[in-house]
């Protein structure tokens, strides 16, 4: 089994990353076929935000799902592209993340350049019946000083069942399609994400050096922020799929963190 030296590194064997030009088919495919995925990238082109195919990240996991089978799982990542360069006070950005069952969400960001990092994380999710977008906003300050349970009980409810609750069985066959990520690997993936959009020439040709030293010392923060998009989770059904398995993070959640941002 090939694993390489780096920390940022995808384990390989668990989590494996697609090539570029695979990655740029799936990510279209996908936005051909989910209806999730269209309607949250429409609604931030709407709001003049560009997404480079190129840049996409796609990542094949073999984890547990709820039936605790093994199974692959496919994550993508499409982060968006601001115009922008050192001299201006910040950036808005935003990453949409898309779940191969066709479950999509996004996390948008505020970036200061003065001094330089991320402020603030809002979590963008579609309404089911009404098709809407859905926010929750938290400061870099609130992650960085409150507990992820605290935190998680500050976002929006996700929308599926209540624990307990029933379930058809076309639905249970949904829930059970969902696997489950180690959280070590999960904290590898946002780490290794981070990492590749920093060097990608779109972000090297916008700023200096100690931009990306700067969103770097932040990756703890990628990563609190992602465990706690996931623990949103806790108390539905998909709970109940998390704590039948060895890992407590659903690909759910990690598709709302995976550094879902343009850096």
């Amino acid at each position: 089994m090939a694993t390489s030296k780096s920390k940022s590194s995808i384990p390989q064997g668990k989590i494996l990353q697609l090539p570029s030009d695979e990655a740029v088919k799936w990510v279209k495919n996908m936005l051909d076929t989910s209806a999730t995925f269209k309607l949250i990238y429409d609604y931030f082109i709407k709001k003049g935000y560009t997404f480079y195919p190129e840049r996409a990240k796609v990542f094949v996991n073999i984890a547990r799902s709820g039936e605790d089978e093994v199974v692959p799982s496919v994550l993508g990542i499409l982060p968006s592209f601001v115009p922008t360069t050192s001299a201006d006070d910040s950036h808005p950005a935003v990453g949409i993340s898309i779940h191969h069952s066709g479950y999509a969400i996004a996390t948008s960001v505020n970036v200061s350049h003065r001094p330089f990092g991320v402020t603030e994380f809002t979590l963008h999710e579609v309404e089911p019946k009404t098709k809407k977008v859905v926010t929750s906003t938290l400061s870099t300050e609130e992650i960085g000083r409150e507990s992820v349970n605290e935190l998680a009980k500050r976002m929006h409810t996700p929308f599926v069942p209540k624990k307990g609750a029933e379930v058809s069985k076309e639905e249970r066959k949904k829930i059970n399609s969902f696997s489950a990520i180690d959280p070590g690997e999960q904290g590898l993936l946002i780490n290794s994400v981070v990492q590749q959009l920093l060097a990608d020439n779109y972000s090297r040709s916008l700023f200096p050096p100690q931009y990306a030293r700067a969103l770097n010392t932040q990756t703890p923060t990628f990563q609190k922020f992602a465990f706690v998009t996931r623990e949103r989770f806790q108390g539905t059904v998909l709970g109940v799929t998390l704590s039948s398995s060895t890992s407590t993070s659903s690909n759910i959640c990690t598709s709302t963190s995976t550094s879902t941002i343009e850096i």
